[in-house]
């Protein structure tokens, strides 16, 4: 099983990705039968974290609920990943001059649309070459913290 370092810090900037941290646990049953035989082991010299860095994926904060019909809410962390083409619908992180959004993705007329989730709010019209516009990825991934 591997879990993710609980860390709260600065959120990654695309381009300069910071290194997720995963540990590598054993299974309970295996941990409870090796510090139960007395082999002088710490739960710590079981327990790994080998290094793995993902260049195609990284981690983005989403900063507002424009997306809550698809359940990503202000604050939730997201898995970005990188791909060579995005299908219609999909839900994507783009990068619009300062401000990185979220949104699902449609083409049209050779124009990029990017909508809200519900479609009530605004409505986002670029060509691919818009100065300052990017595709960061596709959302793979939703993470949010319970309170």
């Amino acid at each position: 099983m591997k879990t993710k370092k609980n860390t709260a810090g600065p959120v990654e900037t695309p381009g300069k990705p910071e290194t997720e941290e995963f540990f590598q646990l054993p299974r309970a049953e295996y941990l409870l039968d090796e510090l139960q035989q007395g082999h002088g082991r710490q739960i710590g010299d079981l327990v790994t974290n080998p290094p793995h860095h993902l260049a195609h994926r990284f981690t983005l904060q989403a900063n507002d609920d424009h997306m809550r019909g698809a359940d990503i809410r202000n604050g939730d962390y997201m898995v970005i990943e990188k791909k060579s083409s995005y299908p219609e619908g999909s839900i994507l992180a783009v990068q619009l001059g300062e401000k990185q959004l979220v949104r699902r993705y449609f083409r049209r007329g050779g124009r990029i649309h990017l909508l809200c989730d519900p479609t009530s709010k605004q409505i986002i019209i670029v060509e691919e070459q818009t100065p300052d516009f990017q595709i960061l990825g596709q959302v793979i991934q939703i993470i949010r913290e319970i309170k």
